[in-house]
């Protein structure tokens, strides 16, 4: 009975030690994408910069790339700094597509309270010269803001599990439209919204290269699913295929 006993206690053992097959990362993610939502946030708000921009008096942090763009308007010269608040960012939707080969194509919609611009506008007037019209950073564009963006990502097997991270979209709703009063009058100076996309674009890209701003999420999907993951179904089969199930002690 005592034997019995004790080998009913090692089979339970047995069954409880068994360890959960490992996950196919992109699948699994593509499944769970909603519920991480929160730690998608928390990773933005330390991947990514507060402010694009020429970095000079703007908001820290801050990733230099010099004015966020200088242009000729009609009769005014308008310059951007900067543009702010980018890791303030709220996601609204997320959907996570799997290729193939086990990369990773994510649609997010995201939105801001607010992205001011830090602007110097000009008014420029042929034989007599310039004069400033414009230096601050309230009156560009308005309140919130919502963008959709596009990214692609790699699948390691090995840590750090996501990563080649890059924006491939970014698509910003409404209009980045700067407008002037004059003589109590309103008006359009420049539709800064195509420029804007490009240079968050670009400067999100170069805030990505750095490894370390992606740690957060690799860190968090090894403590969820431990050292082990496979970025293809095909990859998790042959492993699955090279050890069979467990059996079980047979007792009469």
């Amino acid at each position: 009975m005592r034997f019995l006993s004790l080998v009913v206690g090692l089979l339970s053992c047995s069954l409880t030690a068994a360890a959960p097959t490992p996950p196919v990362l992109p699948q699994e993610l593509a499944t769970v994408v909603s519920s991480l939502k929160p730690i998608l946030v928390s990773v933005a708000d330390t991947a990514l910069p507060a402010t694009l921009g020429d970095c000079k008096n703007a908001p820290a942090p801050c990733q230099e790339m010099g004015n966020l763009f200088a242009v000729k308007a009609s009769f005014y010269d308008v310059t951007a700094r900067w543009v702010s608040g980018l890791n303030t960012v709220q996601i609204d939707t997320l959907a996570l597509n799997v290729g193939t080969n086990g990369s990773m194509h994510v649609d997010v919609a995201v939105s801001f309270d607010e992205l001011p611009i830090s602007l110097h506008i000009e008014g420029c007037v042929p034989a007599i010269g310039c004069k400033t019209f414009l230096d601050n950073a309230n009156t560009c564009c308005g309140g919130r803001k919502t963008i959709k963006l596009a990214l692609e990502a790699t699948c390691s097997e090995s840590f750090p599990y996501v990563g080649n991270l890059k924006l491939t979209k970014v698509e910003i709703g409404g209009s980045l439209n700067i407008m002037m009063s004059v003589l109590g009058k309103r008006f359009s100076v420049y539709d800064a919204t195509s420029i804007a996309q490009k240079k968050v674009l670009a400067g999100v890209n170069k805030a990505l290269q750095d490894p370390k701003k992606t740690a957060k999420l690799n860190e968090y999907i090894q403590k969820l699913y431990g050292s082990k993951i496979f970025c293809t179904k095909d990859a998790q089969t042959a492993y699955l295929a090279t050890r069979p199930p467990r059996r079980l002690l047979r007792v009469d």
